[in-house]
């Protein structure tokens, strides 16, 4: 790790962050307010709903052994998390967010000891939380444990430590384990830091510890191996891409970043990408002062950008040797997060407000990509749009399971009343013989009926509620 005493002045943004405007324990405090209130008030969320069923009439074992649930959806952490709620009798939804929120909690104080550990100012703690995974930590997946587990595995590695045996070594061996047996496509960055782990051990004598913890290591990564071989044979849903750039995995990444939902010429617009790319590609340029150094494993730096380019290479490698798909945005979430902290490390060599564009520039954009979901909570949710309906029967167009969920869970209208399909021409037949009627619509599909709209209620999820009448 970098030496600190010959670092370079700080700079401007040192200047900025130290005013005694910014407070570390409010940020702290406000940002874990707004993920609980996502995790409070959201609705239930596809991807959560299909786990809450799929694991319903399964045992522990079947989980671990992928014996029927067999899709990328079945994160093996959460879903046993969810397994073992059900058997307590839970049924809101935010206690199957609960793991997550912790794991916010989590990977706050881990990366504000990691902030510390860099010689860093806390209030970066916004560039790295105030990201497009941000809201994976309002939510019942996989997503926030793995990216917490990673974070602890990233300060334990920063906690320069040679001896495998102390609690360093081992936190950081369990907690990378942890990171991909929650998102299992976390394999590839954990393979990269266990790289600079056993390097930076390569002397070490304790041959015992270094032993179990390379074990575990491996028979983790074995079981991952098979289990993510049941899921590609299983899955052909699963998102993944056989492109590691454009349209691949890179490319993903760089429009998750870029994304504002709502408008898709600036969505979409190739000048953005580049004014983004080359502001922060020449900030990480100018910090690179580990080339001055005799052993570039002491750069933190070098160690970070080792942990952001060699996961693609194992991506590479495991596509070409086994077919494996390129994992696509939120599969890769920690590549996001190791780029967020090496401009975080790049902010100590800055020397003019100029050069702090890139952070200014990246945090706007991951306030915009989180801002739609803050917005959401205003308009009516799905439960209200049932109840909205009355005794009127509804029609539901999507293969989505929520409105279904919700209303088994809250009785508010009887089976016989609520049809839930996704075949045109049954939609059609339906309206043909009812007078009037509610349809719960995707915002794109509202136009593709001949409909007598009486009322319109824009809903959550991208939901539009429609009152058809025929008279």
């Amino acid at each position: 790790m970098q030496g600190r005493a010959d670092q370079t002045s700080p700079g401007v943004w040192h200047g900025i962050a130290t005013s005694r405007l910014i407070k570390f324990a409010p940020i702290h405090a406000v940002l874990i307010a707004l993920v609980t209130a996502l995790a409070l008030w959201q609705d239930w969320q596809y991807d959560e709903v299909w786990t809450f069923n799929a694991v319903k009439d399964q045992s522990a074992a079947d989980l671990l052994q992928y014996t029927h649930f067999t899709f990328a959806n079945h994160q093996v952490v959460n879903s046993l998390y969810f397994k073992w709620l059900q058997e307590t009798g839970c049924s809101h939804a935010f206690f199957f967010r609960l793991l997550s929120l912790l794991s916010f909690v989590v990977f706050l104080v881990a990366n504000d000891r990691l902030l510390k550990i860099l010689n860093l100012h806390r209030s970066l703690i916004l560039l790295i939380a105030v990201a497009p995974y941000l809201v994976y930590f309002s939510l019942g997946r996989g997503y926030g444990p793995a990216l917490a587990s990673f974070s602890l595995a990233m300060l334990c590695l920063f906690r320069k430590s040679s001896n495998p045996g102390s609690l360093n070594g081992y936190g950081f061996i369990f907690f990378g384990v942890f990171s991909m047996l929650s998102i299992f496509s976390f394999l590839y960055g954990y393979m990269a830091l266990l790289m600079i782990y056993l390097y930076r051990i390569r002397k070490t004598r304790r041959y015992v510890h270094l032993f179990v913890q390379v074990m575990l290591s491996i028979t983790a990564m074995a079981y991952v191996y098979h289990a993510g071989s049941i899921v590609n044979e299983s899955d052909p849903y699963i998102i993944g891409t056989d492109r590691l750039f454009r349209n691949g995995t890179l490319g993903s990444v760089l429009h998750w970043l870029t994304h504002v939902k709502g408008d898709s010429g600036f969505e979409g617009s190739k000048l953005l990408k580049i004014a983004f790319l080359s502001t922060a590609g020449l900030t990480l340029l100018s910090a690179f002062k580990w080339r001055q150094k005799k052993d570039i494993s002491t750069s933190d730096e070098a160690i970070l950008l080792f942990a952001l380019c060699a996961p693609l290479v194992f991506m590479v490698a495991a596509h070409l040797l086994f077919g494996a798909q390129y994992p696509l945005q939120r599969a890769v979430m920690y590549l996001v997060y190791l780029g967020l902290l090496l401009l975080a490390v790049a902010t100590r060599h800055y020397t003019r407000l100029l050069h702090g564009i890139p952070v200014v520039l990246i945090l706007l954009f991951s306030v915009f990509t989180n801002s739609h979901h803050f917005a959401e909570l205003l308009l009516p949710s799905l439960k209200t749009a049932l109840a909205l309906t009355g005794d009127a029967p509804l029609l539901v167009m999507s293969h989505n399971p929520n409105v279904q969920h919700i209303n088994q869970l809250h009785k508010i209208k009887a089976p016989t009343q609520l049809l839930q399909s996704s075949n045109d021409q049954q939609i059609q037949e339906w309206l043909g013989t009812r007078s009037t009627c509610y349809l719960l619509l995707p915002e794109n599909a509202v136009n593709k009926f001949d409909l007598n709209v009486v009322e319109e209620t824009n809903c959550r999820d991208g939901q539009v509620l429609i009152k058809h009448s025929r008279e």
